[in-house]
This record gives structure tokens, C-alpha cells and sequence, in this order.
């Protein structure tokens, strides 16, 4: 049995780091954590013209239909790079909810999203449904806060519960009556930002149900784990060859056997993740009964992987790795945040013990 990707999907892989490090290198990432700029546009762009955005989304709804297996390579090539880009909220999350929903208005948003041409916002997973907003008579008024790419984005989709029903909504995020506070957080290449609604216009776009929310949270999970994992792999990555290159006493650092225990201990961290990563990609693909339990423990090994990669990478470093001119910190700061993307790991490791206490009382 195969568990690696098919020669296609590496071929995709390498065909998006090609684009990656060509059109995101770290100093477009810096210039987004400097405010330069609110993403890496060139990068997004280019991304969304060779089909790769769309690549889950179908060929009928402007997609390039490969499959969610494809955009779990291409997850792990933005984490590699660490691109700031939009991709979280407007293609893992929205385009899900949109294609869950159908109809005219919900496939036109759809095709607009794959290529790129718009972007769309997201509320973290505790806001969906979202707790403070309603919407009466074609308005809505509230506010929702940390909202993923909110500050970069064209609509926000916002979930609203009312009459034991599920109902997703579209709102522009330019027009008068929405009100946007940027959050400033310890990572600033991801954006997180307050919206307060005041009787702005909103498009209701379809129903939902429960168990497509459900979906949506496993799918992030997976996709997260992805991303993390392509940034726990350059840390490791970047600490083996400063260990090969930097000399200590005459001898280089990766002859030193503590420093050899640093660089296994991230090796074992990391290949750890990539096995639950890939089992969350399989299960994903196949819609399988084990994806709930695929999914939480790809994320959370993922969360461990990448912040053992970013903390041990940075002691590997030593003093430059302090410094404000290496990358290390790029990646520590993208560790911090990776802990809470999707809510506080601790309730994903809860909720692994709940899962596994089900199928053993089974």
C-alpha cells in the first residue's frame, strides 16, 4: 500500500513551490508583518490564475475540480512558505459553505472565490453560527469578532440560526454600515479583525445543517494540519543546515550531540505530523466515519510539530536566532498563533479522549 501522494499530486507540489518561492520569499512575508502591505497580492494572484485556488472547487462552478487531496499539497507549500495570504477563509472555509449551499447567488460567489478575483472573510468556527448578529427584513446589525481576513476581504459569510434553521449570508464589506477593527495579534501576516454591522445590506445566499458545519470544522482541521506541517518542515529544514554550516571550537554545530538531540527530537515531531496529516487527507477525500478523530489528531499533532520545530529551531540558532534580521521569529510567531487558529487546542485534545471513548464503549 502507497500512503505518499501520486506522481501528479508531487508534481503539484513542486509546480507551487516554484510560485511560492518566486513570488513569496521571506521579504514579502516581512513586508506584511511590517504593514507594507495587507497580503502577498503577487503571490495570491498568480495563484489564482494557474487554477491552484480553485483546485477543490469544480470545473461547472469555475474550479479546477482536482480534489481536496490536491489543495492539501497546496496547503502544505503556503505553510512552507509562510504566505500571508487569504486562503484560510476564502477558499478552505468559504468556498465549503458556498458549494454546501448552492444556488445561483452562492455558485457566482463561488466562481469569483477559485480564481481569486474576490476574497471572502470568515468568523472563527465559535462564531458559526455567529452568537451577536440578526437579520431582519434584508439587513443585518451585530458584531462578530476575530474574523479571519477581515481587514482583506470583499463579503464576509456569516452563519445565523433562527427557527431551528441554518441560514448563510453574504455581506459587502465596503458599504456603509460595516465597521472594521483590525485586532492586533502576535502574528501580524494573519489578519484578525472586529465587524460591527449597523443595518448594512446582506444577501442571504441558502440553508444549512448541522452536520455540514460539522464538516467544515474536520475540513479546517485537515487543511490546517497541512499548513502547519509545511512550516514545521522549513524550521526543521533551516536548523539542519545553520547546524551543518556554523562552527563551534572548531567543529560544526551538528556534531555536537545536544544539538543532534534538538534536530531528532523535530525530525520525530514532524514525521509524526505528516502520518496524521496524510490519514486526515485520506479520510477527508473519502468522507470516512474516522475523519472527526483523523482531523483532531492531524491538527494537534501538527500544533505540537510546528512549535517544537519553531522553539528547538531557534535554539539551534542561538543568539542570531534572537535577532530581528533571521527568519526564526517569523516562524515562533506563526507557532503561537497556530495554537488557537481554530480554538484552544486543549478542547481538540478533549475532544480526541471523547472520540476514542466512544469507540472503546462501542
Amino acid at each position: 500500500m502507497n500512503f505518499d501522494f501520486t506522481e501528479d499530486q508531487q508534481a503539484l507540489r513542486d509546480q507551487v513551490r516554484r510560485v511560492l518561492t518566486s513570488s513569496c520569499p521571506m521579504s514579502e512575508v516581512r513586508r506584511v508583518l511590517n504593514g507594507e502591505q495587507a497580503y502577498a497580492d503577487r503571490a495570491w494572484r498568480q495563484l489564482g490564475e494557474l487554477g491552484f485556488l480553485g483546485a477543490a472547487v469544480g470545473t461547472d462552478h469555475g474550479g479546477a475540480g482536482l480534489g481536496v487531496v490536491e489543495l492539501c499539497v497546496i496547503a502544505e507549500e503556503v505553510g512552507r512558505a509562510l504566505a500571508p495570504i487569504p486562503i484560510a477563509s476564502s477558499i478552505y472555509a468559504a468556498t465549503t459553505l458556498l458549494d454546501s449551499v448552492g444556488g445561483d447567488g452562492a455558485r457566482a460567489k463561488l466562481a469569483t472565490l477559485a480564481s481569486g478575483a474576490a476574497i471572502a472573510a470568515m468568523p472563527a468556527l465559535s462564531q458559526i453560527p455567529a452568537r451577536d448578529v440578526r437579520v431582519v427584513r434584508g439587513a443585518v446589525s451585530g458584531s462578530i469578532p476575530m474574523v479571519r481576513d477581515g481587514s482583506r476581504a470583499d463579503d464576509v459569510l456569516v452563519v445565523t440560526k433562527g427557527g431551528g434553521t441554518l441560514q448563510l449570508h453574504a455581506v459587502n464589506l465596503s458599504q456603509n454600515g460595516v465597521l472594521r477593527m483590525r485586532r492586533e495579534t502576535l502574528d501580524p501576516t494573519l489578519d484578525f479583525t472586529d465587524l460591527q454591522f449597523d443595518d448594512a445590506r446582506v444577501e442571504t445566499l441558502g440553508a444549512l445543517d448541522a452536520n455540514q458545519l460539522v464538516a467544515l470544522r474536520d475540513r479546517l482541521a485537515v487543511l490546517s494540519a497541512f499548513e502547519h506541517l509545511g512550516a514545521a518542515e522549513t524550521c526543521l529544514e533551516m536548523a539542519r543546515n545553520y547546524a551543518l554550516q556554523r562552527t563551534a571550537f572548531g567543529r560544526p554545530l551538528a556534531q555536537f550531540q545536544a544539538i543532534r538531540h534538538k534536530l531528532v527530537d523535530v525530525y520525530a515531531a514532524v514525521t509524526l505530523a505528516r502520518a496524521h496529516a496524510y490519514y486526515g487527507a485520506w479520510a477527508l477525500a473519502r468522507d470516512s466515519v474516522e475523519l472527526p478523530l483523523a482531523a483532531a489528531s492531524a491538527l494537534v499533532s501538527s500544533v505540537e510539530a510546528l512549535d517544537t520545530a519553531a522553539r528547538e529551531g531557534l535554539h539551534v540558532h542561538g543568539g542570531i536566532g534572537f535577532t530581528w534580521e533571521h527568519d526564526c521569529h517569523l516562524f515562533y510567531r506563526r507557532a503561537r498563533a497556530a495554537a488557537n487558529s481554530l480554538g484552544p487546542i486543549a478542547d481538540w485534545k478533549a475532544r480526541i479522549t471523547d472520540l476514542l471513548e466512544q469507540r472503546n464503549a462501542a
